[in-house]
């Protein structure tokens, strides 16, 4: 078919019902559906037609606007999300740097904490060895000290048994003198005295040499005594009269030397063994893995008893760590006393919250921070200390039903509370 305006050839399609088709030239319209009919446009109806087509050119001018719109607003609403997904990876992003200097934080600090511990274990170590080099050195004074005691006592045997020998052998020649006069004839005496001055000389004689006797098994009686125990005195007492020193130890306690049994493992268990299961004062029952470490102070003894000062390590399940200076009693080789002197109890100070805890009452309290500042109360509202201290200066503080305490720096402190109870 062609078109009634300028004749160009077109193909009569099928299109929806209300809807017209425009040539593809001019533009004029062709044909239209109505009620579902295809009605075309003769050339008489050009006037019609051309207001059709301007107005269906309107309404194509008109699609096309809103077309655009909808495409501008389209453009609009992906630029807001893209913006909106892009400010939502900066905020995820900063999250991300966030928790990654949190954690950088954490293990700065926890590197400091293992290396102030690693310095603490380095002193303990380097005490440790000082005290093992002091004991050596004294051990190694002490057994020069016997040695010599030892050659001493050698010595005046020796000069002891060549002189008993020599009185020997004059009894024994005084003896075969009176023996050979009692076989032959009578002896006569040109005076009394003369008697007399020989019976005193044979009698003398014998008083001397059971005299000497007797002195040289006093020596080898005081020479055992002195091999057995040696370690039981110092190196003073051991530099003094052997005599004075061991008169006075027979009348008096013995002191033990610690050092000894403090490297004795089997005895240490032993002690562990004792202590356990034992209700210790502001500690309670200790258990047998309580006892981390045993350090003996000063021990003494006598026939039936002995009695130690030591230091006891002491850690439970949950972690919590003291140490409490003791008093052990023993009858007969039975532990029949376990008191506490002190006690020290390690807490930490955290830097960004406050610790609290009860304090054990009817003592004096003392604290060491370890040269980390710290801030203490008495309560949730109470006034604020601020306090620095050290082993050599701990800080004594006034008893409150409970205690706050909290690091005054960027660190955690360690902080150790003493108990000394009130007698």
């Amino acid at each position: 078919m062609n078109c009634k305006n300028c004749h160009t050839t077109f193909e009569l399609l099928p299109i929806e019902i209300g809807k017209s088709r425009y040539c593809s030239h001019c533009g004029f319209l062709i044909y239209k559906n109505e009620n579902g009919h295809l009605l075309t446009v003769d050339k008489m109806d050009i006037s019609a037609s051309n207001d059709m087509q301007i107005s269906n050119e309107i309404d194509l001018i008109e699609h096309e606007i809103t077309q655009k719109q909808a495409s501008t607003k389209n453009t609009q609403q992906k630029f807001t999300d893209e913006k909106k997904l892009k400010d939502r990876l900066l905020q995820i992003q900063q999250e991300k740097d966030k928790l990654k200097l949190e954690r950088l934080k954490l293990e700065l600090e926890e590197q400091k904490q293992q290396q102030q511990i690693a310095l603490l274990a380095d002193q303990s170590l380097k005490q440790q060895v000082q005290q093992t080099l002091h004991e050596k050195q004294q051990l190694e004074i002490e057994n020069k000290l016997l040695h010599e005691l030892e050659q001493e006592r050698k010595a005046k045997e020796q000069i002891l048994i060549t002189r008993l020998n020599a009185e020997r052998q004059e009894r024994d020649r005084l003896e075969k003198e009176l023996h050979a006069s009692k076989q032959a004839k009578p002896l006569v005496f040109s005076t009394q005295n003369e008697q007399k001055t020989l019976i005193h000389t044979a009698q003398k004689s014998t008083i001397f040499i059971r005299n000497i006797a007797a002195f040289i098994s006093f020596l080898i009686l005081l020479s055992l005594f002195l091999y057995k125990y040696s370690s039981l005195f110092s190196t003073a007492q051991q530099s003094a009269s052997k005599n004075t020193a061991l008169a006075s130890t027979a009348i008096q306690n013995s002191s033990i030397d610690i050092s000894v049994l403090n490297n004795d493992t089997a005895f240490l268990n032993h002690l562990k063994t004792d202590i356990a299961n034992k209700n210790l004062d502001y500690w309670n029952d200790i258990q047998l893995d309580d006892i981390k470490a045993i350090e003996l102070i000063t021990g003494t003894s006598t026939n039936t008893e002995r009695n130690y000062i030591a230091d006891i390590h002491l850690e439970d399940k949950i972690g919590t760590k003291a140490i409490a200076n003791i008093d052990l009693a023993y009858q007969n080789s039975s532990l029949q006393k376990l008191i506490t002197n002190k006690i020290t109890y390690v807490n930490i100070a955290p830097k960004n919250a406050w610790f609290s805890f009860a304090p054990f009452p009817n003592c004096d309290i003392s604290i060491n921070t370890n040269n980390n500042p710290i801030q203490l109360k008495s309560c949730a509202q109470c006034n604020i200390s601020k306090l620095v201290s050290d082993i050599n200066k701990p800080i004594t503080i006034a008893y409150s039903e409970t205690i706050f305490i909290k690091s005054d720096n960027q660190y955690e402190g360690i902080v150790e509370f003493t108990y000394l109870p009130k007698k």
